[in-house]
């Protein structure tokens, strides 16, 4: 007997719930994808798992990004995040995630990026929600990097690659 998830029956269906996703790019800037897990057997809840997303990103590394995930009786949360400049050496950075399940912000992050051609500094404040009893926990990161030498601080540039889709550090 295969039980996929704990506390749950085992599986007697002779089937798998039909998955999908449809990506499409509107335009140079603008692309956009959604997802789709359909469980025929379920009783009543045929949608186990869903999302759809919208990003956006110009060849001056503007970038916006807004997507929606549910997962059935685990995850029902919206995302926010990009970098979009304030003046031409200084962007603003950020993230935020919401849970409707929870109804409250899981993660959210906001910082500042100064780029001139022999030196870039970044800031962010994070704020993260590791437990649901507990109040969120606030940290700062804060990077200088001296182009083609060094970088003093921790990783912010990789956390931002990892965070923000469309970001890139060059």
């Amino acid at each position: 007997k295969v039980r996929l998830v704990p506390g749950r029956d085992p599986l007697t269906d002779n089937s798998s719930p039909v998955v999908g996703e449809l990506a499409a790019r509107l335009g140079r800037d603008w692309r956009t994808t959604a997802g789709l897990q359909w469980d025929p057997h379920a009783d009543g809840k045929n949608i186990d798992k869903g999302s759809a997303s919208v990003h956006y990103r110009d060849p001056k590394n503007r970038v916006l990004n807004l997507s929606y995930r549910f997962t059935r009786d685990l995850v029902d949360q919206t995302d926010l995040s990009g970098r979009w400049p304030l003046g031409s050496n200084l962007h603003v950075v950020g993230r935020w995630i919401y849970s409707f399940r929870q109804e409250e912000t899981t993660t959210a992050f906001a910082g500042f990026e100064y780029d001139t051609c022999c030196w870039k500094a970044r800031f962010v404040a994070q704020q993260l929600l590791t437990n649901i009893e507990e109040d969120p926990r606030t940290s700062f990161f804060v990077q200088v990097e001296l182009k083609g030498l060094a970088k003093i601080g921790h990783g912010v540039d990789e956390y931002l690659e990892d965070n923000i889709i469309g970001y890139r550090t060059d």
